[in-house]
């Protein structure tokens, strides 16, 4: 699948060297889309935030879930 818009980037593959660069605030661009696309973008990067801090080691993200943020914005 490719993005609609070259402007809005997937970065949940690279939270944790978000969050080791002191990053402690994102922003979801939810301007323009419906309130179900920034829930749904919320409720994934809030299972990951939650993840990262349980074992940063172990940080993975699934296959659902990035199909899922691609499927949201789309």
């Amino acid at each position: 699948m490719c993005p609609l818009s070259p402007k809005d980037m997937n970065t949940i593959e690279i939270l944790p060297e978000i969050i080791e660069a002191g990053v402690t605030s994102l922003k979801i661009e939810g301007r323009m889309k419906q309130a179900s696309y920034a829930a749904g973008v919320v409720s994934i990067y809030r299972k990951y935030l939650d993840r990262y801090f349980e074992n940063p080691q172990n940080y993975r993200v699934e296959k659902q879930d990035k199909e899922d943020l691609v499927a949201l914005f789309s």
